[in-house]
């Protein structure tokens, strides 16, 4: 009786090995035909192969895609709100990394938009770099603002990944933003929206010279007029002004511009990676001339176009590009004035990887460095020599910030250097010849907040809205010295 009861006992036991072997045995036997499918696709190419079908195909590099999409599914489940903004520490720190931030000796403020320590949703701060303290925050109610914007064909924003992009921080303390839907001004001490733009709008704001108005890239809505093969099928970037009370008062297409100034063959440079052949153009930076020199004239803008690498001067009262230089950056971004004779050019030194249409490299990583070695450069180009400089070459070799597809770089009225690792969130200032402060955008122990192309305000610019913050009674004003809140 008692081995006929342990008999019973043992089934269960035997059947639930049998149950693992078979389980073991199917998985591996799938992993080898999904190994084998994988290779033939590769192999055999994904347009002609008489043996797998094109649906066939699809199935196998979905099967192949499982792992990385439950992945992404279960890390979506438990930072539903955040992942998109949230980047993980020990993928993005490196060895020449320093987290050494406030910086007495430094009298500017950084205006940082992004995800801030352990906050629930991004927004803007106005923080003192001598010590760190946050003099005020933008906080946008994203509710609002997302239901005055319409869904655009070349963006999916939405609330776990909407940024306020490059804020430009008014003298009356309202900041204008991008959301690449629309563009967005949001008064000081408030989260409703002052006006919202239901515009495309995208990557960078600018004041116009005369300071009335502001550039931002666009997307002109008609497509491609000048070809009406790639009208439907290609975004033409545009450019367009914007008035401070939010009116569109002037957008022109690119294809345009560059067809007027024979410039055409910008569009088509022969690459079939990633992204290029649905967005040829990919406008990242406007800046307009302060002042009239001997090489542009007041109002003149400078372009940074990122696929066809390519910055140039464009004037838009009379449609005429009058300067044009390709390379030697590759995929560029924050193109600026230095002075009356000098530009400075932030190179991301990324190409565009071949990865097929249908695997997750496709979306995320597109891109990478020219060289495993490669860093960001700040190149500037001299009008008077012809000739380009990278005058802090040494200070960026030892730092290597490493931004494939994003980046801000400014230099300083002291000669001195701004620069936004956005990819990576970190932020670096330099004096001419050392690393002042590192701020590396700490979200909690595990992982960094994602930044929104940040800027430098030096104790002047800073005046106008320190100000006007205080007169809003918005400026918390604890005095230097005071516990540290930054990274």
């Amino acid at each position: 009786m008692i081995e006929s009861v342990n008999r019973s006992k043992r089934r269960p036991v035997g059947a639930w090995i049998s149950a693992i072997c078979l389980f073991l045995l199917l998985l591996v036997a799938t992993n080898i035909c999904t190994a084998w499918g994988v290779r033939r696709v590769f192999l055999m190419g994904t347009e002609s192969d008489s043996v797998m079908t094109a649906t066939e195909k699809t199935v196998v590099l979905a099967a192949a895609e499982f792992p990385v999409t439950a992945r992404n599914a279960m890390y979506t489940l438990f930072n539903k709100q955040l992942r998109p903004l949230l980047l993980r520490t020990s993928d993005k720190e490196q060895s020449s990394w320093v987290r050494q931030f406030p910086f007495q000796q430094d009298s500017g403020y950084l205006l940082l938009s992004g995800l801030y320590r352990n906050e629930a949703a991004t927004g803007v701060k106005l923080i003192r770099v001598a010590d760190g303290h946050v003099m005020a925050s933008w906080s946008p109610d994203w509710d609002q603002i997302l239901a005055k914007i319409s869904r655009k064909k070349y963006s999916d924003v939405g609330p776990s990944n909407i940024t306020a992009t490059n804020p430009l921080l008014l003298d009356n303390a309202d900041i204008i933003f991008e959301t690449d839907n629309a563009s967005v001004r949001l008064p000081a001490c408030s989260r409703q929206p002052r006006w919202v733009l239901d515009e495309a709008m995208h990557h960078s704001t600018a004041l116009d010279s005369s300071g009335m108005s502001y550039w931002s890239p666009s997307i002109e809505p008609q497509g491609f007029t000048k070809n009406s093969f790639l009208r439907t099928m290609v975004r033409n970037d545009a450019i367009a002004k914007i008035s401070l009370d939010g009116r569109l008062l002037y957008r022109r297409g690119f294809d345009q511009i560059l067809h007027d100034n024979n410039l055409d063959f910008l569009l088509f440079n022969g690459s079939n990676a990633g992204d290029a052949n649905t967005d040829p153009i990919h406008l990242n930076q406007i800046k307009a001339a302060p002042s009239d020199t001997k090489y542009w004239k007041k109002g003149d803008l400078l372009v940074s176009l990122r696929s066809p690498n390519t910055v140039l001067l464009y004037r838009p009262s009379e449609n005429k590009v009058i300067w044009r230089q390709t390379g030697p950056w590759i995929h560029q971004h924050s193109a600026d004035f230095v002075n009356d004779h000098q530009i400075s050019v932030f190179n991301n030194n990324s190409v565009l990887r071949i990865a097929p249409p249908t695997t997750a490299a496709a979306e995320t990583n597109s891109f990478d460095f020219l060289t495993p070695d490669s860093v960001n450069e700040v190149m500037v180009y001299d009008f008077d020599t012809n000739q380009i400089t990278q005058p802090y070459k040494p200070l960026l070799d030892a730092a290597r910030p490493r931004s494939v597809t994003q980046g801000r770089a400014r230099i300083l009225p002291d000669g001195g250097l701004f620069l936004e690792e956005t990819d990576n969130g970190r932020i670096l200032r330099f004096s001419k010849d050392k690393l002042l402060w590192s701020f590396v955008n700490d979200y909690d122990d595990k992982h960094l907040g994602a930044l929104a192309w940040s800027s430098y305000l030096t104790a002047e610019e800073a005046r106008g809205p320190l100000a006007a913050l205080k007169t809003a009674g918005c400026l918390s004003e604890t005095p230097a010295g005071a516990p540290v809140t930054g990274s």
